[in-house]
């Protein structure tokens, strides 16, 4: 009918362009509320100096989370404009990877009304701005976020509020055909992690030179 054809043609309106990016779909699907839902937003500064982690910790796992009504996502890298927080009813600050902010910094995120995560995926042992300021950034959050359990069991050292989220993945390529030509290939893809290896590496060419095959080894980023 006429107030349906109506509503709809409103609906596609209002998608363009930005609602658009953020369903990421090919059809919508309108919620009906019955009563207006709690504004909240999740305002992440994103602090890696090379972003590989944020894609399965920050940005998709986001973006799904945006479809959801009365929440909104703010995603920052190496900044935050805490204005934008402004006018929300409730509001999460997330610190993914970031440099250990000052406790003046966190007293400020607290005045805004914000409750403060840390998202963080590695062992902070490995990075000496989080050793020498004594893992700070964890102790004075209200809790931290992290993708393993065998991490979170680090993280409580500092903060008892620690929950694992796995890293998530929208969509994964298409399945590669394996080749019974060519060599076995060994990946092997590393951030500072030298003094990790080095213990493996006596066994693995003991393997390697046992083994009768020709190996093509494929290292990202470490030597």
């Amino acid at each position: 009918n006429k107030e349906r054809d109506a509503f709809f043609n409103s609906v596609r309106i209002a998608a363009a362009p930005e609602a658009l990016r953020k369903a990421q779909g090919i059809a919508f699907l309108v919620r009906a509320c019955r009563t207006m839902p709690t504004n909240l937003l999740i305002h992440t500064y994103m602090g890696e100096t090379n972003p590989i982690c944020a894609r399965v910790r920050v940005v998709e796992p986001h973006r799904f989370l945006e479809t959801k009504p009365g929440l909104f996502i703010c995603n920052e890298y190496q900044t935050a404009d805490l204005k934008k927080g402004d006018g929300f009813q409730r509001k999460i600050f997330i610190w993914q990877r970031g440099a250990p902010p000052d406790v003046e910094t966190q007293k400020r995120l607290i005045a805004r009304g914000y409750l403060i995560l840390v998202e963080m995926d590695d062992d902070p042992a490995h990075w000496q701005n989080y050793r020498e300021s004594d893992y700070m950034v964890f102790r004075t959050s209200h809790a931290v976020q992290v993708s393993t359990e065998a991490l979170a069991e680090t993280m409580r050292q500092y903060n008892p509020h620690v929950q694992v989220f796995e890293n998530q993945m929208a969509t994964l390529p298409p399945k590669r055909e394996s080749s019974s030509t060519g060599p076995v290939r060994l990946f092997f893809f590393v951030f500072y992690r030298e003094e990790d290896w080095k213990p493996y590496m006596v066994k693995l060419n003991r393997v390697l030179a046992a083994s009768g095959v020709d190996v093509c080894a494929t290292v990202v980023h470490g030597r």
